[in-house]
């Protein structure tokens, strides 16, 4: 006659190796379409393995049901992954962007509205120091004298423009915002106001934005951010089971504020010449 006390621990431990397969399985799958980057495809895989390991080695039904839970529940993690991934679309977009009018600006040098685009882009970006001063020093390039047909100036045809560069101004509560900003080609500090290294003539501000393009990241975040949650999850429960008192809430609190602390680093929003 079957064992049937032995039943629920037995689903339980066909759920989870069900789950932990398909995550496996998953992950892989990303790697092998270079959806997934190698490194973080692996140590969302050793995560997964050693949830398993853990929560075997417990030997508790508590605990392989908890695991599974969240396992299974990380899909509440679904809306955050896409909001996440649109916001990097979105930085990538502003970063393309700015690619096109520096082509623009190199075709038609004398295109005064590529500079304050340039100026819009940096600003959303980052450094609104720089974009101050870009803007800045392009309208002081323009003439003030009037136009006796148009009865206006070709710097009254920017007052939108030098509005907005106004109001970047009055907002920047931090003069460090106007620091000097390395080239990524020659490592040259470059001034406020500049979007050509003053020593190698590269597109500095371009090269620093591609260096911070978060698309190509963005899978590879979101698999660790939801391999830690899982992991952490499990060691937090496994130590409420095997521990009491005071010592199990300092393990949830801790856990939690890893968990907290560690998103928070994955997902911070990258500016333009910070590290």
């Amino acid at each position: 006659m079957p064992n049937v006390t032995a039943l629920p621990g037995l689903l339980i431990a066909l759920a989870l190796a069900l789950v932990c397969a398909f995550a496996v399985l998953t992950l892989i799958s990303w790697m092998m379409e270079n959806l997934l980057d190698v490194g973080p495809g692996l140590g969302g895989i050793a995560i997964l393995l050693i949830v398993m390991l853990v929560t075997i080695f417990s030997k508790s039904h508590f605990v392989a049901g908890a695991v599974i839970v969240v396992l299974l529940n990380l899909i509440v993690f679904l809306p955050y992954a896409i909001e996440q991934a649109a916001k990097a679309e979105m930085q990538g977009t502003d970063i393309d962007k700015l690619d096109r009018v520096h082509k623009e600006i190199s075709e038609r040098p004398e295109n005064i509205a590529s500079y304050f685009a340039i100026s819009e882009l940096v600003y959303d970006l980052g450094l609104p120091g720089h974009a101050v001063a870009i803007a800045e020093r392009t309208l002081s390039r323009l003439s003030t004298e009037t136009d006796p047909i148009k009865n206006q100036s070709i710097r009254d045809i920017f007052k939108a423009e030098e509005s907005r560069a106004r109001e970047w101004r009055r907002n920047i509560k931090d003069q460090k915002e106007f620091r000097p900003v390395a080239c990524p080609r020659c490592g040259h500090r470059n001034e406020p106001g500049n979007i050509a290294c003053g020593k190698c003539q590269g597109p500095f501000l371009l090269d620093l934005a591609r260096g911070i393009d978060p698309r190509q990241k963005i899978r590879s975040r979101l698999v660790l951010g939801w391999a830690f949650i899982a992991g952490f999850f499990t060691l937090t429960v496994y130590g409420w089971s095997e521990f009491a008192g005071a010592a199990r809430w300092v393990i949830v609190v801790g856990g939690l504020m890893t968990i907290a602390g560690v998103f928070t680093w994955l997902f911070r929003r990258r500016k333009l010449g910070r590290r």
